[in-house]
């Protein structure tokens, strides 16, 4: 399997397949040898990115308006919760996709007290994109959400791959409203002075690249502490899917951050599990 672009080291592989389409006999099945594309290396836990991979083959996959629902309906619960605004942190933030459709949501509900919005990736080469102003859109995202159409200008003479997806830049009114930087989790949010007041962290579908095979020993747990101890009362942690695939959620409870259940009827987006509460 050969794919168009990606220049990973190549691992060979035997995989038994019928004898003939339609036999159901017991039988040995002959052995084709095929070559598989593999990741130079584990994919970074701060490289969400939509499918490209940077120059250390590092990949995984972002895309916007993932969680519509939950994004949607995060602007007003904010501006609620923190009338007075609070600063919002997106770790893990790739190319931007998830910090911008935040903004996008904010700008069309005139909610403009929590800009900009400050975004941190492992990958320089993400971050040095996001600064740019450069993206990658999925030509169907771009085609069925007009959002996107209103914030974002299709490159000229950008790049494109294999037709899937096209480069864009984030309009001038978008762009400012977030801010780019390299940074590691588990090291930023010791920084002094970090978080002075009530804040909002966004680290999501990442959690699991703190642990094995990823990192040589499970630093979710420590993560979880950390982020539980420097937070001040009444600053939310938003999590992803996949934070529930591997026991991140109960390592984040074990902390003590609660979920958000006291605004189950009014915001029932949040199912109880991506938005969590410091008591």
């Amino acid at each position: 399997m050969i794919i168009s672009g990606l220049n990973f080291p190549s691992t060979k592989i035997t995989v038994k397949t019928l004898a003939k389409p339609d036999s159901y006999c017991l039988q040995p099945f002959p052995s084709t040898k095929i070559t598989v594309k593999t990741l130079a290396k584990p994919p970074s836990y701060g490289t969400i990115n939509s499918g490209i991979p940077d120059k250390q083959g590092m990949v995984n996959y972002t895309k916007f308006y993932r969680d519509p629902k939950l994004l949607r309906a995060l602007p007003k619960y904010l501006s609620e919760k923190f009338p007075n605004g609070a600063q919002i942190y997106c770790y893990a933030c790739s190319d931007g996709s998830e910090p911008y459709t935040l903004a996008i949501e904010m700008m069309e509900q005139k909610i403009n007290k929590f800009f900009p919005l400050q975004c941190f990736d492992l990958s320089r080469e993400r971050i040095d994109e996001v600064k740019q102003g450069i993206i990658n859109i999925f030509n169907k995202e771009i085609q069925t959400r007009p959002a996107l159409n209103k914030y974002f200008k299709e490159q000229k003479y950008g790049t494109t791959y294999a037709s899937i997806f096209n480069t864009y830049n984030p309009t001038d009114e978008l762009k400012e409203k977030i801010t780019a930087q390299e940074a590691n989790i588990l090291e930023d949010i010791e920084k002094e002075g970090k978080f002075e007041k009530p804040a909002v962290v966004m680290f999501r579908n990442a959690w699991y690249l703190l642990s094995p095979p990823y990192t040589s020993k499970d630093q979710r747990p420590a993560l979880a502490k950390a982020l539980y101890d420097r937070l001040k009362h009444g600053s939310l942690l938003i999590l992803g899917r996949s934070e529930f695939s591997g026991s991140t959620d109960f390592m984040i409870e074990k902390a003590g951050f609660k979920p958000v259940k006291k605004e189950e009827f009014k915001y029932p987006e949040f199912n109880n599990y991506f938005v969590y509460e410091k008591p």
